[in-house]
């Protein structure tokens, strides 16, 4: 049945948009390489045009990655979808298709020693935040759920030095107090990534290049990051994203992203 859908793809294509598959084929010229933004209704034929992306550079790139043991970053927002998308690639090493939680955690997880301070300083400032609350709360009274929450939080804290390693299931819950939550995980990444060079060498050097399908339901902690790291390492890191603003699903998304994206 998969093989029926793609030949019934390609049978319906009446190539109308080939010169946007070619424009961003350029993007990946190497004298004058670039990042780019796909921006489609829905039925537009987004989706095909990532594949294509990607079969393109596979026969271009593949055997170079191959030989460098680098990989290019796919990022989607189901495991359905990643499931999809790696099916029609035929499951080639070069790509690493991945949700946002995924990638986000293959790349940090080795670092426990930045990732219980960064815990650390998050949980006191929530803390704090909430014992602020509580100070203000109107004639005195306090929230009984505030309390428990920081209770709750200053037990999780009171526990984190004696935490060997911090645990993470993108796909489950995460429950233990050495376990990270999946906004934890997002808000932590996405900080490594703008401020800390080493991480940002790291990704550029696994992933040269990142593409990201439904941006504008990407968090927008990792949509800033991403601004960032291509900024500072034009030339040396492609990314590209696919979306559609009109149908954002998610409110945690880049607000107005296609008003966003640089100018260049």
């Amino acid at each position: 049945m998969d093989k029926i859908k793609e030949v019934t793809e390609e049978l319906l294509d009446d190539h109308v948009d080939d010169h946007v598959d070619e424009e961003i084929q350029r993007c990946f010229l190497k004298e004058d390489p670039k990042c780019f933004f796909v921006f489609a209704g829905a039925g537009s034929g987004k989706t095909r045009s990532l594949i294509k992306t990607l079969t393109f550079l596979d026969e271009t790139l593949g055997d170079w990655l191959l030989t460098n043991r680098k990989q290019i970053a796919v990022i989607t927002y189901t495991n359905a979808a990643c499931d999809e998308i790696s099916r029609r690639l035929h499951y080639k090493s070069i790509f690493s298709v991945s949700t946002i939680h995924s990638f986000l955690w293959e790349l940090i997880k080795n670092y426990q020693s930045d990732i219980k301070a960064w815990v650390i300083n998050s949980i006191n400032l929530e803390i704090a935040e909430l014992e602020e609350k509580q100070r203000k709360s109107k004639a005195g009274k306090t929230s009984e759920k505030r309390a428990e929450d920081i209770r709750k939080k200053q037990e999780r804290l009171a526990k984190i030095n004696t935490v060997r390693r911090f645990t993470y299931n993108p796909n489950g819950d995460n429950v233990g107090y050495d376990s990270l939550n999946h906004s934890e995980v997002v808000k932590m990444g996405s900080k490594f990534i703008c401020a800390e060079d080493t991480m940002q060498n790291i990704l550029i050097s696994q992933y040269p290049i990142l593409l990201i399908d439904e941006s504008q339901d990407t968090k927008k902690e990792l949509v800033d990051a991403i601004f960032t790291v291509c900024e500072r390492h034009k030339g040396k890191f492609i990314v590209g994203m696919f979306g559609d603003t009109m149908q954002r699903i998610y409110q945690d998304g880049k607000e107005n992203l296609s008003q966003c994206i640089p100018d260049d």
